[in-house]
């Protein structure tokens, strides 16, 4: 019988449902990164695999709350992952605005970098890799809720009303300068090339 974690990574969502009507317990199980199937699931973007796990065993875990959509029940803001990141990082992640701005509230740091060492990214950094742009301009009801530091935000004008956003391509712009810079160095007429002094090896 495959465990859970082979039918995450197989996306297999009607046997994983199976599985977790016979043994609920399987939910709260962990591979070797200490990962849980319903965290395996949404870091592998296995979609049918997460959909299954969080209908069957309705998240109770803090960090599973949040990763699962939920705004209540979090983490405490500064708290860490067994990966090396912050409740605020996962939240961006996942997508979950309104994660975002309850943990903004509490006191999370929107520039604090992850701590995993194959990503030392700040919570705008792992939206923008998962491509939850829309996560660093998130908006309340009375003023804007930025990841974004406060000088990317920019006033515009929409709709015939004037907002205040900020830009998601902000995480793009070191890459388009230095795209600039190389374009500029290749158009330079290049210097002829002098012999090199001292004896050849």
């Amino acid at each position: 019988m495959k465990t859970i974690f082979e039918l995450v990574d197989a996306d297999d969502g009607d046997a994983i449902r199976d599985l977790l009507a016979r043994n609920p317990e399987a939910a709260g199980e962990r591979d070797e990164q200490e990962l849980s199937p319903l965290f395996r699931a949404a870091y592998r973007n296995r979609t049918a695999a997460f959909a299954a796990i969080r209908s069957s065993v309705p998240p109770t875990d803090p960090w599973e709350r949040l990763i699962a959509g939920e705004s209540d029940g979090l983490p405490a803001p500064d708290a860490w992952s067994v990966d090396g990141f912050t409740p605020l990082h996962l939240a961006a992640f996942a997508g979950n605005a309104a994660a975002v701005r309850a943990l903004l509230a509490a006191g999370a740091d929107p520039d604090a970098l992850s701590r995993a060492p194959f990503a030392r990214v700040t919570p705008l950094g792992t939206a923008a890799f998962a491509g939850s742009h829309a996560i660093a301009r998130t908006s309340s009801s009375t003023e804007p809720t930025r990841l974004c530091p406060p000088r990317s935000a920019r006033p515009s004008t929409r709709h015939g009303r004037t907002e205040t956003r900020c830009s998601s391509r902000c995480s793009r712009r070191p890459a388009r300068r230095r795209a600039r810079a190389r374009r500029a160095t290749s158009a330079r007429p290049r210097a002829s090339r002098r012999p090199r002094a001292g004896p050849l090896p």
